[in-house]
């Protein structure tokens, strides 16, 4: 069953290894999955941070990013090497981001439009995903308090067709929306048995009523692929835009959404390192980007032992980070 999982990360290698760490030990078959870290440095210093990670985790494939969507595109791809399939699809995304990469360029607004309709065309081009494959997106600022079973996960949507996805961060504690900073209802669950629940996202409120994120759910791949294959966006905060404002139209196919009844994971937001959007985040300059980086320079490292079997009162919660030094580091 090809399960892939695609970390977005920038400018924080402190909490990157922090997720890695606490995806590893949480994550009962993650050494079994293929996983990849799409990632941006502004500086040298995060960019021989970043270095070191490879060598930290060999298994982990590392991708500096490029051009964005291209970029997500070549490591969703879901097909064999050397396939017709394969072939197909690398030509079209190749194709497909040269015409977004024209768009970048003054055009008269008939000319832009007509880039944007070819680029639609193109896409409904793309060969269908297989219906094994699956994905978990993932951001730098997640930890993992809780084992889970990302193949059980699959096989739980495999089960439920009318299941969107299956969301790691939503459960019966996140009874507040960080983003909002507002109280949330918890819609009605249905237990499916073993500790997770299924609800109802098209009647359901703020995190509950946000099914395409990139922070934390797993999703059949040929489900979002006519979003991601036939819309440009040029980071995160762009792609999951397009994810978000492409949900109703799954509303009548796939109104559920599965989850766990406690949190498996939640976002720390303790700094911000993009500009795109203005997204809630703590200001407090300890954990500020630069100041972890020159922690990670001095050994430091998050002692992810501390949040084994936290639970999050929201799938984003600001939480004091604990620091030590590994065995060997000076």
């Amino acid at each position: 069953m090809p399960l892939i999982t695609l970390i977005f990360s920038r400018d924080r290698a402190m909490q990157l290894d922090a997720v890695l760490r606490s995806f590893f030990l949480r994550c009962l078959d993650g050494e079994l999955e293929q996983v990849y870290v799409l990632y941006r440095t502004s500086t040298e210093q995060h960019a021989r941070q970043y270095a070191a990670l490879q060598e930290t985790y060999p298994t982990v494939n590392f991708v500096t990013q490029g051009e964005f969507r291209r970029d997500v595109l070549r490591i969703a791809n879901p097909y064999g090497g050397g396939s017709l399939a394969e072939r197909r699809y690398t030509a079209l995304n190749e194709l497909i981001s040269n015409l977004i990469s024209l768009e970048r360029f003054p055009l008269r607004y008939w000319q832009s439009a007509l880039y944007r309709l070819r680029t639609k065309i193109l896409g409904h081009l793309f060969p269908t995903p297989p219906e094994d494959s699956h994905i978990l997106f993932l951001v730098d600022d997640n930890l993992f308090v809780r084992d889970f079973s990302l193949r059980e996960s699959a096989q739980l949507l495999r089960g439920h067709p009318r299941a969107l996805g299956f969301s790691l961060r939503l459960g019966e504690n996140t009874a507040y929306c960080y983003a909002m900073d507002h109280a949330q209802a918890l819609p009605e669950f249905a237990s499916l048995g073993a500790g997770v629940l299924k609800f109802d996202w098209t009647t359901s409120e703020l995190d509950f009523a946000y099914p395409l994120e990139i922070s934390s759910s797993v999703y059949r791949l040929k489900d979002i692929f006519p979003v991601i294959v036939r819309q440009p966006f040029s980071n995160p905060n762009e792609l999951e835009y397009q994810l978000a404002v492409s949900a109703a139209q799954y509303s009548q196919r796939m109104p559920f959404l599965l989850c766990p009844e406690k949190s498996l994971t939640f976002c720390n937001p303790l700094n911000l390192v993009q500009n795109f959007a203005p997204n809630r985040a703590s200001d407090a300059m300890e954990y500020s980007s630069e100041h972890l980086a020159d922690l990670f320079d001095q050994g430091y490292r998050v002692q992810i032992e501390a949040f084994r079997g936290f639970v999050p009162q929201s799938c984003h919660q600001e939480v004091a980070l604990e620091f030590y030094k590994p065995e060997g580091q000076i």
